[in-house]
C-alpha cells in the first residue's frame, strides 16, 4: 500500500484533492441549473440537489503537518459536482436505505497508532452526533454504516463528516451530503427481480449512488473475480474523478468503538 501512495505522484493527489473528492461543500442555495458536472457521467444519474441551506459557508479543507505522511488523504467514495459561479464542489448523493453505508479511502492504519477516527452526522439546526472507529489493519476503502440509533429521516439532507485526528492539533477529513429518499413502486419492483450487478446499475441510473456503490463493494468482497462488478465500480469512480483510488483493496467495515 505504501509503495503505491508514493507511485501515485504528486499529480495525480493534487488533481484529485482539485477535483471535489476532499473539497469543502457550499450552502444549500444552488439550483439544477447553477450546477456543472465535473465530467459528463456514463452510469451515474445525479439527482437535484436540496434546496434547504446549511448555516453558512464551510472553510478550506487542510491536512495539518501532525499527520502521518501520505500522499492521498481521506478521500470519501461520493459523487461531486461544482458550481458554476465559485467552481466549488458540491458532494451530494441520496439513498434508498434509512441506515446507509458510506464507503472512504483511508491511507491510515493501526500501523500508525491509534489515531482517534470519528463519522458525525449533523442532524438539523446545527446539532450533531459522533461515533468513534478503529482504524483497519491496513490502508484501504472501508465502510462505515450509521449506527442503528441513526436512522435518517425521509427527505432531510445530512451532512456527513468522516474526520482522522493526529495528534494535538491535525486533522485530515472529508464531508459531504445524504438524503434518505424512498424509491418509487416501479424502481423498487425491478430492483426486487434484478441480479446484484442490475441492481446496482439501477441504483446509479436513478440517481441512488450511496447504494450503487455499497452494492457493488459487497459483491466484490464475495466474488473478487466478478468482472461486471468491477467495471461498474471503476467506470463510476472514474465518472467522479475518484480514478485515482479505484483499484485499492476493499478492507471491509469499521468497527466502532463503544468506549
Amino acid at each position: 500500500m505504501r509503495l503505491f501512495l508514493r507511485s501515485m505522484g504528486l499529480v495525480s493527489v493534487g488533481a484529485l484533492m482539485l477535483q471535489g473528492a476532499i473539497a469543502p461543500l457550499p450552502p444549500f442555495s444552488l439550483t439544477n441549473s447553477a450546477i456543472a458536472q465535473q465530467s459528463p457521467r456514463r452510469a451515474y444519474n445525479p439527482p437535484p440537489p436540496p434546496k434547504s441551506r446549511t448555516r453558512g459557508q464551510n472553510p478550506a479543507k487542510t491536512v495539518r503537518n501532525d499527520c502521518p505522511e501520505v500522499l492521498a488523504p481521506v478521500t470519501a467514495l461520493a459523487p461531486s459536482d461544482r458550481e458554476t459561479r465559485t467552481n466549488i464542489p458540491l458532494v451530494w448523493g441520496q439513498t434508498t436505505a434509512q441506515r446507509p453505508t458510506l464507503w472512504f479511502y483511508l491511507p491510515y492504519s493501526r500501523q500508525d497508532g491509534n489515531l482517534p477516527t470519528y463519522l458525525i452526522i449533523e442532524i438539523n439546526s446545527g446539532k450533531e452526533k459522533k461515533w468513534r472507529f478503529s482504524l483497519p489493519p491496513k490502508p484501504g476503502i472501508v465502510a462505515i454504516a450509521l449506527p442503528q440509533e441513526m436512522p435518517l429521516e425521509a427527505g432531510q439532507p445530512y451532512r456527513w463528516t468522516l474526520e482522522v485526528k493526529c495528534g494535538r492539533y491535525g486533522v485530515d477529513d472529508v464531508y459531504g451530503w445524504l438524503q434518505f429518499t424512498p424509491p418509487s413502486t416501479d424502481l423498487a419492483q425491478k430492483l426486487r427481480t434484478a441480479s446484484p450487478v442490475q441492481r446496482a446499475a439501477l441504483y446509479a441510473k436513478n440517481g441512488y449512488w450511496y447504494d450503487a456503490i455499497d452494492q457493488l463493494a459487497q459483491l466484490q468482497q464475495q466474488q473478487p473475480n466478478h468482472s461486471a462488478a468491477k467495471e461498474l465500480w471503476q467506470t463510476l469512480l472514474e465518472d467522479e474523478s475518484l480514478g485515482a483510488i479505484k483499484n485499492q483493496a476493499i478492507a471491509g467495515h469499521l468497527e466502532q468503538q463503544t468506549k
